[in-house]
């Protein structure tokens, strides 16, 4: 991710994959690994990667608290729901497995809350800021832009 922001390479296309001809890609989770780049620049590829799912993992257990307090107006309740989402087996399983779009499901909780937020109090700000959330999800992963779909 961080040789295809320099130039005259581009995020989608690589000579590295395919060689000479390259081919048109695109590294997934993206807007995970967009926000992750500059640990890339500063500590290298595996203290960014092993900082990219300690992130991942704390953006969904916060976001998950968020949506739960939204929903009830307690932190409490937000920040328990939060630590056990990100202690659940099958997120675990993707963290031992290594694919990191597995673990990128923190936009989720954000999007949810903000939909929710956006319908029950009949918000314009909240129904963009859910729009927008759900495009980033969309971009960050194609498999959680169909659970926006169906949201």
């Amino acid at each position: 991710m961080r040789r295809t922001l320099l130039p005259p390479n581009n995020p989608i296309f690589t000579d590295h994959v395919n060689f000479p001809a390259g081919a048109t890609m695109l590294t997934l989770p993206w807007v995970t690994g967009l926000i992750m780049t500059p640990f890339g620049f500063l500590f290298g590829p595996i203290v960014a990667w092993n900082l990219s799912i300690a992130f991942m993992l704390w953006a969904f257990g916060f976001s998950t608290a968020w949506l739960i307090q939204k929903l009830t107006s307690s932190w409490s309740a937000g920040i328990l729901f939060g630590g056990l989402m990100t202690s659940q087996p099958m997120l675990m399983h993707a963290v031992s497995d290594g694919t990191p779009e597995h673990i990128s499901l923190w936009g989720m909780p954000f999007f949810l809350g903000a939909l929710w937020t956006a319908l029950h109090n009949a918000s314009t700000k909240w129904g963009i800021i859910a729009g927008a959330t759900a495009f980033i999800i969309a971009i960050d992963s194609p498999y959680h832009a169909i659970y926006c779909a169906l949201a």
